[in-house]
């Protein structure tokens, strides 16, 4: 980091954010990498914005924006086999967005991704890849959700 950095440039700077997710999060490996990288672009901007320094309506704008980027192809491969810059990004950040609302939608707004994220650190398990995974029926319904915008100024993943 450089010596002539202001407490304006670090406010806006998104790397950061992004790269402590993974510090956090345990190692899921390559195969996964979708699910790590989207983890940490989503829980970005929510952490920006629960900190106060970016609007919701511009990390609104933002996914709104970038997250067509990780749509498939036509005839593409899931998540797990198309290793493309788009789809491991925001295809992963429109996984844990969808995630997030299927929980909220589940638990009647008492709980959402970011306490799945919490309990899975509080777990502390040196083992992560032992888990296992419950299935849920995919993918949830998005009835009832808000289209939001925002005027963006912001440009990470571009």
């Amino acid at each position: 980091m450089s010596r002539q950095i202001d407490a304006a440039a670090l406010l806006n700077d998104w790397v950061l954010v992004h790269e402590m997710t993974h510090l956090a999060l345990p190692d899921i490996g390559a195969e996964h990498g979708w699910l790590a990288e989207g983890l940490a672009v989503y829980i970005e901007g929510v952490a920006r914005v629960q900190a106060g320094n970016r609007s919701i309506e511009d990390v609104f704008s933002e996914e709104m924006h970038s997250m067509p980027r990780g749509l498939p192809a036509p005839q593409g491969a899931g998540l797990d086999q198309d290793h493309s810059w788009g789809r491991t990004y925001w295809g992963g950040a429109m996984f844990c967005l969808m995630a997030d609302v299927a929980i909220h939608q589940r638990t009647g707004n008492r709980l959402g991704l970011q306490d799945a994220m919490r309990a899975v650190l509080r777990d502390g398990s040196t083992n992560h890849r032992a888990r296992t995974v419950t299935s849920v029926s995919w993918p949830p319904t998005m009835s009832g959700r808000s289209k939001k915008t925002g005027k963006s100024s912001s440009t990470r993943h571009s």
